[in-house]
């Protein structure tokens, strides 16, 4: 009886090279039977997104490309252990795709592209296999087909992009047909655009999603491995880039090389990266950014510890891993689930397909790199935490990293905004914190604290606790690096201020960090009619609330803190499972009024199944607390916050190691109490 293709996925290990070709043979074929007749689409399912579904089905053609052509350059350049038969079967499978959907007369033909169209992006893997592998996706082609190819490729130059990421898109079409002589490329639209995009560069290899003189805040995973590192880490590569534009590729190698240092941040010592932004269906695309280093041979350029092959290709190996061990990522056919640990739709955007996930196989491209090559010949290392910043401001996205025994990664977060109105943009960049443990939390509805789902959000409800407001775009946003502060501030109604002060922990108690709200009802309320009461919740992370034994019930309320339970008193919220303990505890000083000083409500709410993109039932501990809506009142709230992740979630934290965590006084900095009063 054949292996099941997840169980041989599950059981390849990407940090040799026979286990990263076994292991993308294993995924890639799990695709071949879901192919159409003509091999252009991808049926993989019937969920729905903004564009069109003929464009849904190549996505899922075109993206496989990412792994597909590694594989195949890979295996041809020297042997990989795979099947021969299985090669053959899967090149001819996608040449004959590609043939077939750039055929006018053929029933799976991909259709024109138009302006803004999906088919732009699905583009840029079919650039990449005319630039690595002309003899596969070109030389074996009849005149007709080449020119099928070349005009519908090309169509891309004549067409209004985004004013985004999809730019390196058209780049990458351009090369690859630079790359085979077709007529429809063009430099004149090739030069631009890469102009266009050194809009984006703000300091140390950090690009926002668009021009920074236009205001675009969004820098995500997209500013590094899933478009505006990797894309560039390719063009230096492209031989004609480095004869004709050397000053441009030294301008991307250089800032390549820089942005290690602070991209390392968003990773624990487990492999996990921090959530954060949108897209996160793409799984282990998080890491493509490390071997796209090793491939523009730049990973001696990068600072110490990073400029080790075995530590980059440590933090790649074990990423892949954590996703292909969580038992939602692969169906049993083989094929990805949409979500991130498990299938969750909750989570994605609206042009999320079945086939989107298959944008993870950018972190496929070591396998085209030769088994001489250091990336291979290097024992992965584990990330060597003690070489690394335990706290770092990172200026660029607003974020404060902290690294809290190598087993935590998490930023305190203010400043950035999603570009447009994409589903959950709020939750996915506006948060105060984002874990790699604990993840984020999207709302799956709008009654109530439960299906607001507020873990790491100030937010504020005007009408008892039906709905909230959550911040998604800032009125102001300040990172003070020499105090460890990020501040901002934002306005959920009319004559109502809300300022946030985010405060990095003390060396000494990682587990901590200190929050600090003032929301001021301003002189235009007056002029307004507004409800005379306003209920406040500020939350910790999410973490998943369910006894690791037995029926695996929600955990049970106790008279204190520790390992297996829930929490609560006038002033504090604290739940802790095997995946980990969060809290919240209420520090409210001198600078309050005296209403301030009462005490707020500490809740654990169980919020709605599914809304976190880790754990698929999880608590949050929140302290709540109704305030007076009059003009010129001034309310403070002032929280410390904790977390902490034990370094074996099979077995879990122990009571006495919450308990010495928890016990620390947390005090409150003179400065911040300063600037509440001021």
């Amino acid at each position: 009886m054949p292996v099941p293709l997840a169980d041989i996925c599950h059981s390849s290990d990407p940090a040799t090279r026979a286990g990263c070709f076994k292991l993308a043979a294993a995924l890639i074929a799990a695709l071949l039977p879901r192919l159409s007749p003509g091999r252009a689409r991808l049926l993989l399912g019937n969920t729905g997104t903004h564009y069109d579904e003929t464009a849904a089905e190549l996505e899922g053609y075109s993206r496989a490309l990412w792994g597909v052509v590694p594989l195949l350059a890979g295996h041809r350049a020297e042997t990989s252990g795979v099947d021969a038969a299985l090669i053959a079967q899967i090149e001819c499978a996608w040449r004959d795709g590609l043939i077939n959907g750039t055929d006018p007369a053929h029933a799976e033909y991909w259709g024109a592209v138009r302006d803004r169209d999906q088919r732009m992006v699905e583009m840029c893997a079919i650039g990449f296999a005319l630039t690595k592998l002309p003899g596969v996706f070109w030389e074996p082609l009849t005149s007709q087909q080449r020119e099928n190819v070349a005009r519908w490729l090309g169509d891309i130059n004549g067409r209004e992009m985004p004013r985004t990421n999809w730019r390196w898109f058209r780049v990458m079409a351009n090369i690859g047909l630079r790359t085979v002589g077709a007529s429809t490329y063009s430099a004149e639209v090739l030069y631009a655009d890469l102009d266009f995009m050194d809009t984006f560069h703000v300091e140390r290899g950090w690009n926002a999603d668009g021009p920074v003189e236009e205001g675009v805040k969004q820098m995500d995973y997209y500013s590094a491995s899933f478009a505006l590192q990797f894309a560039p880490l390719l063009y230096v590569c492209d031989e004609v880039a480095q004869r004709d534009d050397a000053a441009r590729c030294q301008r991307f190698r250089k800032r390549a090389a820089q942005f290690a240092e602070d991209f390392v941040c968003w990773f624990d010592d487990a492999g996990r990266a921090v959530p954060f932004g949108r897209s996160m269906t793409y799984r282990f695309a998080m890491v493509a950014y490390w071997p796209a280093l090793a491939y523009a041979g730049l990973t001696d350029a990068a600072a110490k510890p990073l400029n080790n092959a075995g530590v980059t290709k440590g933090i790649w190996a074990r990423n892949i891993r954590w996703f292909i061990g969580q038992r939602g990522v692969l169906r049993d056919d083989g094929t990805f689930s949409i979500g991130y640990t498990y299938e969750n739709l909750f989570l994605t955007e609206n042009y999320n397909s079945p086939g989107s996930p298959y944008w993870a196989f950018l972190a496929l491209l070591p396998l085209a790199l030769p088994s001489t090559h250091a990336w291979w010949r290097s024992e992965e290392k584990a990330l060597p935490s003690s070489e690394l910043p335990s706290i770092k401001a990172l200026k660029p996205p607003g974020h404060i990293a902290i690294r809290h025994g190598g087993n935590h990664a998490y930023v305190l977060s203010a400043g950035q905004q999603p570009a447009y109105r994409m589903r959950h943009g709020a939750q996915k960049y506006c948060k105060l914190a984002y874990s790699s443990a604990f993840g984020y939390s999207v709302p799956t509805g709008a009654s109530g604290d439960e299906q607001h789902a507020l873990d790491s959000t100030f937010a504020l409800s005007d009408d008892g606790g039906e709905t909230f407001k959550v911040p998604r775009q800032l009125r102001s946003a300040h990172l003070d690096e020499a105090r460890g502060c990020l501040t901002s501030s934002w306005m959920p109604w009319p004559g109502v201020l809300v300022e946030t002060w985010l405060v990095a922990p003390a060396p000494s108690s990682l587990a901590w960090h200190v929050r600090a709200h003032r929301v001021t009802v301003t002189d235009a309320a007056a002029k307004t009619t507004v409800p005379a009461a306003l209920l406040i919740s500020d939350g910790s992370f999410a973490v998943s609330d369910r006894a690791q034994q037995g029926e695996k019930r929600r955990l049970e309320q106790r008279d204190q803190v520790g390992a297996d339970s829930i929490y609560t008193s006038s002033s504090t919220a604290f739940v802790a499972s095997h995946k980990g303990a969060v809290g919240i505890r209420d520090i409210t000083l001198g600078s309050a009024s005296e209403s301030d000083k009462q005490r707020t409500q500490g809740v654990v709410v169980p919020v709605d199944a599914s809304s976190n993109i880790i754990a698929p039932r999880t608590s949050v501990a929140c302290l709540q607390k109704t305030l007076a809506r009059a003009p010129g009142a001034r309310h403070i709230l002032v929280s410390a916050v904790f977390a902490m992740v034990p370094r074996d979630d099979t077995v879990g934290l122990s009571t006495d190691e919450i308990r010495k965590a928890w016990e620390v006084d947390v005090e409150v900095p003179k400065w911040l109490e300063e600037a509440l009063s001021a």
